[in-house]
């Protein structure tokens, strides 16, 4: 994928406390299922021999899947964005194709899928 830096969902009085993707860059990625998990805390847990990745990299995985594929949601494991009442979320890309944050804290069923890179 390809991205271009400043080009992240953001919502208003939200911060991003994360590392930041800047200029030009191309990397590849894969889906990796991990099945239930209580919180993200869990997932990025089932992901670290993958390595991380930034979270701002959905919006170029959305670019270049710009139709959901109907086989469950994308997430990134990072949950650098806080909304005002301090609340940690992940970007994702749920069923319905559209670019969204989901809370930390929450349980991620079986159907997710997580963008990480490849090595």
């Amino acid at each position: 994928f390809t991205r271009k830096a400043n080009r992240v969902p953001s919502a208003t009085n939200w911060q991003h406390n994360g590392k930041k993707v800047a200029g030009k860059q191309t990397r590849c990625f894969q889906l990796v299922p991990v099945g239930y998990c209580p919180n993200l805390k869990a997932v990025r847990e089932k992901l670290k021999a993958y390595g991380e990745i930034e979270g701002q990299w959905i919006v170029a995985f959305k670019a270049a899947f710009p139709q959901p594929d109907s086989h469950g949601p994308v997430g990134v494991a990072d949950p650098s964005w806080v909304n005002p009442y301090g609340r940690a979320y992940f970007p994702c890309v749920p069923t319905d194709g559209s670019l969204d944050f989901r809370w930390a804290g929450g349980d991620q069923g079986d159907g997710w899928r997580w963008l990480v890179p490849v090595k």
